[in-house]
């Protein structure tokens, strides 16, 4: 990978290549190559506030059938702090993966919202006792088709996760 930074924006690329040499007797030839490209914006117009677009395109090859599982991917993400001591942060992706021989589709998308609080009650107490709540808001579905036994399916997540965690040194 290779990254470039400046005062306020960042640029990125990342790229992998990796090989497994399968040695299962009986199956030799069935090894596995995988490729990612990606691509990364950041943008910190403020201080405490980013925003954050990337993209990959990622490919799994079975070289002893030949076939070949693509991945498109792009994502956004936005962080900013709230008055008192509090942030919020947003995230969302997009993900589609296909064969190349046509026979199945999957997409994928995902959305979180998340905010907390950091405090500090040390003031009140002998001893440092700092803190932070939080409460986070995700939603995720996917969509799958068998071209090959005309199959749909559809599955839809939302959860709510909320908690406190305390530092007492």
């Amino acid at each position: 990978g290779i990254e470039w930074q400046g005062s306020s924006l960042r640029l990125g690329y990342r790229g992998t290549f990796t090989m497994q040499d399968n040695r299962q007797p009986g199956r030799e030839n069935t090894d596995i190559v995988n490729r990612t490209n990606g691509l990364n914006i950041s943008f910190s117009p403020v201080t405490g506030v980013s925003m954050n677009l990337e993209g990959s395109l990622e490919s799994i090859e079975n070289t002893g059938t030949g076939g070949i599982l693509r991945t498109n991917r792009v994502g956004a993400s936005f962080l900013a702090p709230l008055p008192a001591g509090a942030t919020a942060s947003l995230n969302a992706s997009l993900s589609i993966t296909q064969p190349d021989d046509g026979s199945s589709s999957q997409r994928q998308a995902l959305f979180s919202l998340e905010t907390s609080y950091a405090f500090d009650l040390s003031s009140s107490f002998v001893f440092s006792w700092r803190g932070q709540v939080f409460a986070r808001y995700s939603w995720s579905e996917s969509k799958s088709r068998d071209n090959v036994f005309n199959l749909d399916t559809q599955t839809r997540a939302w959860v709510v996760n909320t908690g406190i965690s305390f530092n007492l040194f």
